[in-house]
């Protein structure tokens, strides 16, 4: 699926800007794109990122993993549908 993220260095990190910037993508996403839903890809101890994506009226969905390289990293696919992102919006 189309993927949200969220990757600030960390003199950023606790400013809002996360929340602010991917409601900003989501919002272009889905008015520009026909897509049913988007997803972000969240480390599972990345609370801070879980948070974010709590906010944006996202879901965690299944867990996974991603390979970069000869190494496996786990991710927990987060998501929302269109409806729910109208929903929100209305």
């Amino acid at each position: 699926g189309l993927e949200v993220g969220w990757p600030f260095g960390k003199p950023y990190w606790g400013n809002g800007y996360a929340t602010e910037a991917a409601a900003a993508a989501m919002r272009y996403a889905f008015l520009t794109q026909p897509l049913d839903r988007l997803i972000s890809n969240i480390d599972p101890e990345n609370v801070a990122s879980q948070a974010v994506a709590k906010r944006l009226g996202e879901t965690r969905g299944e867990r996974t993993s991603i390979k970069v390289g000869a190494k496996e990293y786990p991710i927990d696919i987060w998501f929302i549908t269109r409806d729910e992102w109208q929903r929100r919006a209305a």
